[in-house]
């Protein structure tokens, strides 16, 4: 699913995103997800039904699909 550049369309009162990749096996095709942010807004959960696939409904159900947590971290870079 890695491409550089493509559109994203966000609905976050549903918390469903669309993601159409400008390159990559899935280029032009529409990938529906859902997401989800955890309270301190540090760590969101993805879940993104292959192109052609069933759209996830839960985050727990197994889908053609991928289910990715990002945790935002910080770097410190000292001297």
């Amino acid at each position: 699913m890695h491409s550089h550049k493509g559109k994203l369309v966000t609905n976050g009162g549903h918390h469903r995103i669309s993601f159409i990749p400008a390159s990559g096996l899935f280029e032009g095709k529409e990938l529906n997800d859902m997401f989800q942010m955890d309270d301190s807004r540090q760590c969101l959960q993805l879940a993104v039904a292959f192109a052609g696939g069933a759209t996830t409904t839960s985050f727990n159900e197994e889908v053609g699909g991928v289910h990715e947590v990002w945790q935002r971290i910080e770097s410190y870079w000292g001297t």
